[in-house]
């Protein structure tokens, strides 16, 4: 089981990272310059990292506001 654990938790690790490229290759080729993406950038892989630690159920992700 411990193998099984290890490979879960690093195909979802991997799996964060690859989205988080890409979302950052589109915006740098949609025109956005880096220095400007840095700040939003890190938010995005501190959230998504958050998502992992914390668990995808404990709420962080639901979305805000009235009727959502």
């Amino acid at each position: 089981m411990k193998r099984l654990t290890a490979r879960l938790a690093a195909v979802q690790i991997v799996a964060v990272q690859w989205a988080l490229a890409q979302d950052n290759a589109e915006r740098l080729a949609y025109g956005e310059p880096a220095d400007e993406r840095y700040a939003g950038a890190v938010a995005d892989a501190e959230h998504a990292f958050a998502l992992l630690a914390n668990g995808l159920f404990q709420g962080a992700w639901l979305p805000e506001g009235p009727g959502l």
